[in-house]
């Protein structure tokens, strides 16, 4: 029913939520060879950035990992029989919880292109002076300190069941 394009973290975190959100069975993982896969035309058609991950669905391609886990849970979501409408679904109804869920998944993007920079610059992969790794440093502390702070009084991120936010 759907085609997925990823590789590495991306992939895990689409496949963990598809998984708990029970539609993963419905998605084809596709072989992807980065500057090849993303750079042929016929890929270039379904996302003009030629950015992994990418699903296809219906009408169109969706990118964006996070993105991608919204659609996937609003697609199990809306699959709901009136047997399992009891179901605390991973990406919730109300919109306030919703704009929680969504919080933290943006701090989620953020803490990992914190990280990256972080590991960029001190492997020598990007270039940078002491000040930047130490200002690098401090925001990637500061992200897991709000995570930690936060997890070390409740189980979840939001709520009291697991959401999309803890994937």
């Amino acid at each position: 029913m759907y085609d997925l394009y990823a590789l590495g973290p991306p992939l895990y975190k689409i496949k963990a939520a598809s998984l708990v959100a029970g539609i993963w069975d419905s998605i084809t993982e596709k072989p992807v060879v980065l500057g090849l896969t993303n750079a042929a035309p016929s890929f270039l058609e379904r996302n003009p950035r030629g950015q992994v991950p990418t699903l296809e669905v219906e009408g169109g391609s969706i990118f964006e990992s996070n993105a991608i886990c919204r659609y996937l849970c609003n697609e199990a979501l809306s699959a709901l029989t009136a047997a399992t409408a009891s179901a605390r679904p991973l990406y919730p109804r109300d919109p306030t919880t919703r704009a929680l869920v969504d919080c933290w998944l943006d701090l989620d993007c953020e803490l990992f292109l914190t990280v990256k920079d972080v590991f960029d610059l001190t492997l020598g992969f990007k270039k940078g002076d002491k000040r930047e790794g130490v200002e690098l440093t401090k925001k990637m502390t500061d992200y897991l300190r709000a995570l930690e702070n936060k997890l070390s009084s409740s189980t979840y991120l939001v709520g009291d069941s697991m959401t999309l936010a803890d994937v």
